[in-house]
């Protein structure tokens, strides 16, 4: 192996993101989506931002993850139990939000 071979740094992003499944991408994505729109209008200022996007997005992992487990009475979009998620997502924001205050 020569490092100095141009195809071995020759990937693109695009080639790192085929390796992300679907089910990942789109949580993550409306997991951020919830977390910041619950950030502009509850937020508290500038400094909480990546506060509010980190428990958000374990609320709603948590809450995929328990409706999984259980057994979601919603239909799933693909994967992914995006209603129990993104209520578990508000939900933990919520209890957050109050604890710190």
């Amino acid at each position: 192996m020569n490092l100095l071979d141009v195809e071995i740094f020759s990937h693109t992003l695009g080639d790192y993101l085929a390796l992300v499944p679907p089910v990942v991408a789109l949580g993550f994505l409306l997991g951020s989506l919830e977390s910041t729109a619950y950030h502009v209008f509850f937020g508290r200022g500038d400094r909480t931002t990546f506060w509010y996007l980190g428990i958000g997005l374990a609320g709603f992992w948590l809450g995929h993850l328990a409706a999984e487990y259980i057994g979601a009475i919603f239909p799933p979009v693909g994967l992914l139990h995006a209603a129990e998620a993104s209520a578990a997502c508000i939900t933990l924001l919520y209890i957050a939000d109050y604890v710190r205050s």
